[in-house]
This record gives C-alpha cells, sequence and structure tokens, in this order.
C-alpha cells in the first residue's frame, strides 16, 4: 500500500467533531452498528468506528451528498475477547486540515443489535456497508504517537519489569511507533577486546532502522501498519508478553496465528511462541534468521505462526493463553536480540478448518480431550458415585462394606424364617391315618386324650401360654 496513504489512516491529529459513548461488545459475536446520515452539496463527513480494548485497525465509512437519508452500516466480528466500541464523527476528513468544507450534514438512529453469522454475510452485500474484523490486534493504539516504547492492550509483560513496558540501557519492551520512535535507543551491546590491550569494551551494534522493521517481507494476508510490538534484549535478559485469560468453548475450534520476526539472536538460539492451557504447553520455537557457516546472520521476513486448537472436552476451558517469549529467566536461558510482533489473531474457526491443518515447524495442532479415568479413580464415575449416565454406582473403596452387610441380612432373614416356621406351622395328629409321625418339643408324655388345653394355633394364643 502506499505509505502516505496508510500515514493518513493512522494519523491521530485531528479531533473528531462528535464522539459517541462507549458500547461493549461480547466476545465470539457479530453484531450491526448502523446510522442514517444526511449530507448536502459540497459537505465532507467521515464516520469511524473505533476501539480502544483491541488496537485494532478502525473501520470507517464516507458520507455522501444525498437529498434523502440514507443508512450506514458497520459489520462487526469480534473474537475471544470482548470489545468497547464507540462512533467518532469528523466533517471533512480526518487528518486533511488543508481542504476547505462547505454545507450541512445531519445524523440520526445510531443503533447497534447482534445477528447470526448467516445474516453478517448477507449484510456484506449491501450499500455503504464496511467490515471490521475485531478479532486481530494491530498494535494500532490512540494515544498520542510515543519517542519510546509503550505499553499494548490484551497483553501483559512479565521480566525485569512487570509494567508491560520498557525503556531501559538493557532492554526495550512496547509498542513502537514507526514515525515517532527514537531507533537510536535500539540495539545490541557487543563486548570487545581493546587493540594491544588485555581490556575489553563495550559497543552497540544491530540498532534497526524504520525501514528494516517495517518491512511487510513475508507478509501476505496483512499489512504491517505504523504499530509493531517489539522485545529487543541489548544485553543478556529476558522478557515475555502473554494475553488475558480466553475462554475456549466445549465442541469449538479455534486458530490463534501472529507473525512474528526475529533479528539479531544468535545462530542455534530461539525465540518462542507458547500455548499455555492449564498444566499443558505448546511451543514453537522461532528464529527467522539465516547464518552462514561463521554464524553471520541475515535477518529474515516475518513468519505466520498457527495454533488450532480443537477442544472436545466436555466442559469450556477457560485459561488459555498465548505468550510472546525472547530469553528465560536462568543463566543459560537468557538472551540478546530482538523478537517482533504483529497481527495477532485470536478467532474461532470451524471444524473443516482444524481437520485440514497440518503440524510444522510454524504450526502447531492442539486436540483436547477429557483425560481417561483408571480403575481406580471408579471407570470414569465421579467421588459422588454417578456414572457418566448419571446413574448411581457403588464407590469401589465401599463395596465390601456393602457385600458384608448383605451376607449377615441374608443370614438373618434365614435363621428367622426356620424359626417362624417351626414354631408356627400346623402340629401332626400322632397316629393319624395317612400322616408320619412327627415330634412335638411342646407335646409333653401326655396322651393326647390327657391333654388340658387345645391350642387354636394363633400366634396371639400362643403368646398367652
Amino acid at each position: 500500500a502506499d505509505e502516505d496513504a496508510e500515514e493518513k489512516v493512522n494519523d491521530k491529529t485531528k479531533t473528531p467533531a462528535i464522539k459517541s459513548p462507549t458500547v461493549s461488545l461480547s466476545a465470539n459475536s457479530y453484531y450491526v452498528l448502523k446510522f442514517y446520515a444526511r449530507a448536502t452539496v459540497g459537505a465532507v463527513g467521515q464516520v469511524y468506528l473505533t476501539t480502544s480494548s483491541t488496537n485494532t485497525e478502525t473501520s470507517m465509512l464516507s458520507i455522501v451528498a444525498s437529498n434523502n437519508w440514507v443508512e450506514y452500516i458497520f459489520l462487526v466480528q469480534t473474537g475471544l475477547s470482548s470489545v468497547s466500541a464507540n462512533f467518532e464523527i469528523y466533517y471533512g476528513e480526518k487528518g486533511n486540515e488543508d481542504t476547505p468544507y462547505s454545507g450541512t450534514i445531519l445524523f440520526d438512529s445510531f443503533t447497534y443489535y447482534t445477528i447470526e453469522e448467516d445474516g453478517f454475510n448477507e449484510y456484506k452485500t449491501r450499500e455503504n456497508t464496511d467490515t471490521a474484523v475485531f478479532t486481530t490486534t494491530t498494535f494500532d493504539t490512540d494515544s498520542t504517537d510515543s519517542e519510546t516504547a509503550v505499553k499494548p492492550n490484551l497483553f501483559s509483560g512479565t521480566g525485569e519489569s512487570t509494567s508491560g513496558y520498557v525503556n531501559s540501557d538493557a532492554q526495550v519492551a512496547g509498542v513502537i511507533t514507526k514515525n515517532s520512535y527514537k531507533y537510536e535507543n535500539l540495539g545490541i551491546y557487543k563486548t570487545e577486546k581493546v587493540e594491544g590491550d588485555d581490556s575489553t569494551q563495550d559497543e552497540i551494534v544491530g540498532s534497526l532502522t524504520a525501514d528494516v522493521i517495517f518491512s511487510a517481507a513475508g507478509i501476505t494476508d496483512a499489512t504491517i501498519g505504523n504499530y509493531v510490538l517489539l522485545i529487543n534484549n541489548r544485553k543478556a535478559n529476558y522478557y515475555s508478553y502473554e494475553t488475558t485469560s480466553l475462554t475456549l468453548e466445549s465442541g469449538s475450534c479455534y486458530k490463534f496465528s501472529a507473525y512474528v520476526r526475529t533479528a539479531w539472536l544468535e545462530k542455534g538460539k530461539n525465540a518462542k511462541v507458547k500455548v499455555t492451557i492449564g498444566d499443558d504447553a505448546y511451543t514453537l520455537d522461532v528464529n527467522t534468521g539465516s547464518y552462514d557457516e561463521n554464524g553471520t546472520e541475515t535477518i529474515g521476513e516475518w513468519k505466520l505462526v498457527n495454533f488450532y486448537i480443537n477442544n472436545e472436552k466436555s466442559s469450556s476451558v477457560t485459561d488459555a493463553k498465548l505468550s510472546f517469549i525472547l530469553g528465560e529467566n536462568t543463566d543459560e536461558g537468557k538472551l540478546k536480540g530482538y523478537l517482533f510482533i504483529d497481527n495477532v489473531s485470536l478467532a474461532p474457526t470451524d471444524n473443516a478448518t482444524f481437520a485440514a491443518a497440518t503440524a510444522s515447524e510454524y504450526t502447531s495442532v492442539i486436540d483436547l480431550k477429557d483425560e481417561e479415568k483408571t480403575d481406580e479413580e471408579g471407570d470414569g464415575d465421579d467421588e459422588n458415585g454417578d456414572d457418566d449416565d448419571g446413574k448411581k454406582k457403588i464407590s469401589s473403596t465401599l463395596f465390601w462394606t456393602y457385600v458384608t452387610s448383605i451376607a449377615i441380612a441374608v443370614i438373618l432373614i434365614a435363621v428367622i424364617a426356620a424359626w417362624l416356621i417351626r414354631k408356627y406351622a400346623p402340629k401332626k395328629v400322632k397316629g393319624a391315618k395317612g400322616k408320619a409321625a412327627s415330634y412335638d418339643r411342646n407335646n409333653t408324655s401326655k396322651p393326647e386324650d390327657e391333654k388340658e388345653e387345645t391350642n387354636s394355633g394363633t400366634p396371639r394364643d400362643e403368646y398367652k401360654d
């Protein structure tokens, strides 16, 4: 793209005539934000949809002269983080203070609402429509352009400083601006022996220029813009940037990606891009330079790193994070060099895209599944004794207690039944025809005709005896 045109798009020097209140747009959603405008001949206006929470490029619609009210539509797709967005209305072209304008612009009915993906695609065919994909962080910022590195949104920094940015003699970390940053602050300390002496001295090498840093070589589906996130370890050091925790819904697929580039790394050393999910880490080593046999580096192009994630777990994951790392906090892990980051995308994708992904040097494919439980863990039962279908099952730790209790109960029932049978079964008359003789322990040696009382055979009468 034309450099002057890019600078005009990113110009932040003109104050909007009107700025709307901020609205919150939920993560993983599609939105329509629209309004109506009417402009007289000679009037020129622009409406920007901006966000202070994603550092993405803004979306813009130009107001055209018309005798009738015209509908203008912003289509917004959000990624894994919510977005705070607002309208900015400019009379004239933003950043163009030299062209005179005349006329009147009327605005009305600013509104927004959610839609499904099918409706989102249908809206794209309408006139006066612009699409804002807030799934990608390009590190554009609404703050005044700075001569030093500044803190990026959505990322926390970890190292000798945790402020999110560093501007010290040993290290520079943060977002830098193409047209304002002081590039003499960058470089690598190199220790050299003093000629004719045993002493050494430090000199600074590798102070890169804007043209080198903001070269778009290797970027195929995005633009480098005027802002990048960098880590420059001028001395052996460590620093990392990490996103806030991201939620991966159950049964959904995602793609984390970013363009990265390294410079002045020692041959055989690497920066790292890492996804962490709980206690698990998935790491890609990154060194985009090439080296000759003496270890002299030729700075390479931007490389796209991808993490394809399929959450097949039965529940959502709420602690996914993406990190960019240059050096580790160990004597052997500290590094000198540069790591540049741009166009960080955290977005849902579909099953077909995940299925087609192949692991490679700069691509990681992650399939999240529920852990298989061992027999000792109850073969899928939870601690309350429920199986996977919600049915109650006996815990293995209590099984023998239940078996013992059941055995005792069976024995008691058998004893009681035998006692009842022997006690209350009908008595057999001695010598009766067709009946076998039997012994009755309640019957003494008295003959039957000498018995004083006849038992009715009921439990109540027996109890009276």
